[in-house]
C-alpha cells in the first residue's frame, strides 16, 4: 500500500510541476545570438612614443586604435583628450601633450599610418599599434 502511495505521490509532484511550467510564460533564451554576434576584443601590442620617452605594452584588449590608446592611459591614469567630429575621433593630447602645429598624435596599425578616425579603423589579434607624438606629414 505504502508503494501505491509513494507511485501516485510521485506522479501528482510531476503534473504539478508541469502546470506550473504551462502558466509561466516562455521567455526565449537570447544568449546564444548575443554570444554569436558579439567577440572579445582583439589582444594587440601598443606602442606609445611621445617623442622624448618609448613604452611598449603587450596583450592589451582594444577593438580600435583609439581603444587601445585609452586602455594603457586609463591603467596609467593619463588623460586622453579628444576632439568628436562626424568622421570619428580625434586624439588632441596624451596627458601634457597637447596637439600644437609642430606636433600631433598619430596613430600607426603593423607600422601603416591610419587612413580613418582612430575610432573606426577596426583591429585584430596580433596587430600592433603605435601612437607617436610627431610633425604631421605635409601632403
Amino acid at each position: 500500500m505504502k508503494k501505491i502511495y509513494a507511485v501516485i505521490a510521485a506522479v501528482l509532484i510531476i503534473i504539478g510541476i508541469e502546470v506550473f511550467r504551462a502558466r509561466i510564460p516562455s521567455v526565449p533564451n537570447h544568449q546564444t545570438s548575443i554570444s554569436s554576434t558579439i567577440s572579445p576584443a582583439p589582444i594587440v601590442s601598443v606602442v606609445i612614443d611621445d617623442s622624448t620617452h618609448i613604452a611598449t605594452y603587450s596583450a592589451v584588449m582594444a577593438v580600435t586604435p583609439y581603444a587601445s590608446l585609452q586602455a594603457v592611459m586609463d591603467e596609467l591614469h593619463i588623460p586622453v583628450t579628444v576632439k568628436r567630429y562626424d568622421f570619428g575621433v580625434f586624439v588632441d593630447g596624451v596627458g601634457d601633450k597637447k596637439n600644437t602645429s609642430d606636433r600631433a598624435w598619430i596613430y600607426f596599425v603593423n607600422g601603416i599610418s591610419g587612413n580613418v578616425a582612430s575610432d573606426e579603423m577596426k583591429l585584430h589579434a596580433g596587430d600592433a599599434v603605435t601612437w607617436r607624438y610627431m610633425k604631421p606629414a605635409m601632403e
